[in-house]
């Protein structure tokens, strides 16, 4: 159990001016079991595979750790250096590359699988590289991907990371944030960059111009105008050698030199536009080198090209047709949401397989995945026409199969470009938002053994403004009247019985999600915390209130504060704070001085406005048992500027 109290201290100018800011219990947020680790393979006709990078992701999102899409299931297992097994995980691939949404004339086509290609996803591993000395593959798809593919395959790790700089000065040249809404480890990520552009064309700013009409198509088409209202947009400005797609005239045509390679006439398909060789390797380094490894939740790469284009599978890819970014629109919600394409290819084939995994499309009339969005008097199977446009039912044909499948609406994004997504896909959307974001994994304070209540607590949870999102807090059960913030504060008093359950319960605009919502809910087990009374004894106070919310020696710190802190309750000049601020004798570094107690451990947090706080330094060496005190210190830089620092220190019991 970790029992915290923050100590507060404004540092601006002059530098010695001190502030109490307050004193609270905190609790630590619990972990991941295990490590995300992030995985680039090569797969091909000649060598098989071949893992290209491997690096442990310690900003992935928990629910970023598998694929959505036409992903491929395999049985990852973690090798020793003596070949031993040291753990087994499984990993999604995205081996298929999704063709974008056929124009008039052309033929409809779903998901291909490039004889080589590259891709990359998350896995669960060791929390440590020491002793890892490869892994091994398995599928357990092998019948849908043919022969050879379920044979188990060992792989080395790679030797060194692929370079992302060529010598004639391509690559990627710069990054910057096209929109901002909040700290990236709370925030949909999305990384937008470009082939076939000369620096000439960045320099120009029509680089620019064209991620902006990307992030527009998003915008444009709900409910990506309220996901983008808690997604940030990291562009990564990237030249090429020539202008345009690596292949754009002809499946035998001109090859141009582009970063990425993006080529169209991709498996013969002239509208499938796709990065060749290493390109989908060195997208996912640019984005970890933008805004860190695993930090990323989706990669847009537009290219620099008026023939109408795209692909979707590791990277959502769209040419700069006047419909291409929708493409990408279309493609992430294949990656994003796991939703299946809703057209067919008009060929009379009926659905044969077995009831398909998505949302979106189902075989079973009698219990349609979407029953809670029927509309009342919509006849099933539906029949396809106007009289039945804009309404919820089973639309035969779904999935490139003409019958036996059904969809929930006539028209939708999924199936043709210019019609906005249905309302089952909008509300896969939303629940894959709160997916890949969990606020109970934000929630504080968190222990897994309960949480202890010293005076008063505030609990919350963390999560972006948007629009539709509403929260209730429930006291054991009952709902607490006006509790509807993303924050309450609990009290001793509010505790009768002296421990409870605090609870609370995330909502979604009805109008756009009926059914379930992931993690919409958490919870926490609050009981009254006492003092130890041999403690109480050693300091010869009375042992008939254990709360400890009596200040017994005057100095404006409760006693319950003063054993979080070990401080001595009955000893005014002892207190937790600065004992010492000092200079060099340039008065450029001041020096923040604290006394280290043993048993417990501190950190040292900064904030410009008191709202956002980040770890400046910590003492990792108060650890329980230890009897020696010493000293912790930061140095600030004159040149730092205004503002507050807090010191916590935790118990460690």
């Amino acid at each position: 159990m970790f029992l915290s109290v923050l100590r507060g201290f404004r540092v601006g100018r002059p530098l010695a001016s001190v502030r109490l800011l307050a004193w609270a219990c905190l609790l630590v947020a619990c972990s991941l079991e295990g490590a995300v680790w992030q995985a680039t393979l090569r797969f091909g006709e000649g060598e098989r595979w071949e893992l290209l990078a491997l690096e442990r992701a310690p900003d992935a999102k928990p629910g970023s750790v598998t694929s959505g899409g036409h992903a491929t299931r395999f049985a990852w297992s973690w090798l020793g250096e003596d070949g031993a097994t040291l753990q087994e995980s499984e990993i999604f691939l995205p081996l298929q590359v999704s063709v974008p949404i056929a124009v008039a004339g052309e033929e409809r086509q779903g998901w291909v699988l490039p004889q080589e290609t590259t891709v990359t996803a998350r896995v669960v591993g060791p929390e440590s590289q020491s002793g890892i000395g490869g892994v091994r593959l398995e599928s357990g798809e092998a019948s849908a991907l043919g022969a050879g593919w379920g044979e188990s395959v060992e792989l080395e790790l790679p030797e060194e990371r692929v370079s992302l700089f060529a010598s004639d000065g391509t690559g990627p040249v710069g990054s910057y944030l096209l929109r901002s809404t909040g700290e990236d480890s709370q925030r949909f990520v999305m990384v937008i960059l470009g082939d076939g552009y000369l620096r000439e064309d960045i320099d120009s700013g029509l680089y620019r111009d064209h991620a902006k009409r990307t992030l527009a198509a998003f915008a444009e088409v709900e409910p990506w105008g309220v996901l983008l209202q808690g997604t940030n947009v990291h562009v990564v400005e990237v030249a090429s050698a020539e202008r345009g797609a690596s292949r754009e005239d002809g499946a035998n045509g001109t090859i141009k030199d582009t970063y990425f390679q993006t080529a169209f006439y991709q498996g013969g398909i002239e509208r499938l536009l796709y990065p060749q060789g290493d390109g989908i390797a060195l997208a996912r380094q640019a984005a970890d080198d933008a805004v860190g490894v695993g930090a990323w939740d989706q990669i847009v790469m537009m290219v620099n090209s008026t023939k109408y284009g795209g692909s979707g599978g590791s990277v959502a890819v769209h040419s700069m047709n006047v419909r291409g970014p929708r493409v990408s629109v279309h493609e992430v919600g294949h990656s994003y949401a796991g939703l299946a394409d809703e057209y067919d290819y008009g060929n009379g084939e009926s659905w044969l397989g077995a009831r398909p995994r998505e949302v979106n499309v189902d075989t079973d009339l009698e219990n349609l995945k979407w029953a809670v969005w029927l509309d009342g008097g919509v006849p099933l199977p539906t029949p396809d026409s106007l009289e039945w446009q804009g309404r919820v039912g089973a639309f035969e044909g779904a999935r490139y199969k003409e019958f036996g499948v059904y969809r929930p609406e006539r028209n939708c994004m999924m199936r043709e470009l210019d019609y906005p997504f249905c309302r089952v896909c909008v509300e896969r959307h939303l629940q894959r938002y709160f997916e890949l974001l969990p606020f109970s994994d934000t929630a504080s304070p968190f222990d897994p053994e309960g949480t202890k209540l010293v005076d008063r607590l505030r609990f919350k949870v963390e999560m972006p403004a948007i629009e539709g999102v509403t929260l209730q807090w429930y006291l054991d059960g009952q709902a607490i009247e006006g509790a509807t913030e993303a924050w309450w504060e609990l009290g001793r008093a509010d505790l009768v019985d002296g421990a409870g359950e605090l609870r609370v319960e995330i909502r979604y605009d009805e109008s756009k999600v009926r059914s379930e919502l992931a993690n919409g809910e958490f919870s926490w087990s609050v009981s009254l915390f006492e003092l130890p009374i041999a403690w109480l004894e050693e300091h010869g106070l009375p042992t008939d209130d254990r709360s400890g919310m009596v200040d017994h020696d005057g100095d404006g710190v409760s006693t319950v504060e003063e054993y979080i802190a070990g401080t001595d309750p009955v000893d005014e000049s002892s207190r937790l704070g600065l004992i010492r601020l000092r200079s060099n004798e340039a008065g450029e570094v001041w020096r923040l001085i604290w006394w280290v107690k043993p048993g417990r451990a501190y950190r040292l947090e900064r904030s410009e406005d008191l709202s956002a706080w980040h770890t400046v330094a910590s003492e990792a060496n108060g650890k329980a048992g230890s009897s020696v005190e010493w000293l912790g210190s930061y140095p600030v830089k004159k040149g730092d500027g205004d503002g507050f620092f807090r010191l916590k220190v935790e118990l460690l019991e």
